[in-house]
């Protein structure tokens, strides 16, 4: 039975071997792959119409609902750290002293604000070139940026803040 269950199983995959990739606007930096130490492929859900019809409900497929997705970041203290990065792109969204929009926001056309970003779930052997799963989010921007906790009862442990995005919509690759 041991044997069956290992001719069959092939190796699974692992929570741990992920990697995201995108843009941070407004940073100054060409950020392309993030310190992410948790996150999690966004729920897919499709709403439903419902009809009367015959004295019954018939159910049909409705529009795509997109929730946010949230990301926790290791906080980096090089010189261009993340949280600095994300506050940088909020800010350009609404100046915190002025509550003003970066005027290049407000450029319908390019939309600059938004970026695009890309999770890559890689195999048992941690292949980057050849992903188990390739999601890719489009039109993201950070709705909110949760606070850094600071805590002297732990030490030895590197801060983390979450980010919760909001993205236009989803691709999944080899996915039609």
């Amino acid at each position: 039975m041991l044997n069956d269950f290992k001719q069959n199983f092939k190796g699974g995959a692992r929570l741990n071997r992920f990697f995201v990739t995108g843009s941070i606007p407004f940073s100054g930096q060409n950020a392309s792959r993030f310190h992410i130490r948790a996150s999690a492929i966004p729920q897919l859900q499709t709403q439903t119409l419902s009809y009367d019809y015959r004295g019954r409900k018939s159910h049909y497929p409705g529009e795509k609902q997109y929730p946010v997705w949230s990301i926790s970041v290791l906080d980096d203290n090089s010189p261009g750290d993340l949280w600095t990065a994300f506050q940088k792109w909020q800010n350009a969204l609404n100046n915190h002293d002025a509550n003003t929009v970066n005027n290049s926001v407000l450029n319908h056309q390019t939309q600059t604000f938004k970026s695009t970003w890309t999770i890559n779930h890689m195999n048992l052997n941690g292949d980057e070139d050849n992903p188990l799963k390739k999601i890719t989010l489009f039109g993201c921007w950070p709705k909110a940026i949760n606070p850094i906790n600071f805590n002297m009862n732990r030490p030895n442990t590197l801060n983390v803040f979450d980010v919760v995005m909001v993205y236009d919509y989803i691709n999944i690759q080899n996915v039609t």
